[in-house]
């Protein structure tokens, strides 16, 4: 899966649903977390990070 397909699905499920949550926690998924940090904050896609922004 690409990056701006990742995106857009989020962005889909969200007009679907009619709002945003609170709280985005996304799996493991290479394309959109570049790093996973046990005891620290993972380190996301930047396109990724700003659609959650």
């Amino acid at each position: 899966m690409k990056i701006n397909d990742w995106v857009d699905c989020h962005i889909q499920a969200y007009r679907y649903s009619g709002g945003v949550t609170r709280i985005l926690i996304p799996d493991n998924l290479k394309v959109g977390i570049i790093q996973n940090k046990k005891y620290e904050d993972s380190i996301l896609n930047k396109s990724y990070q700003e659609m959650a922004d």
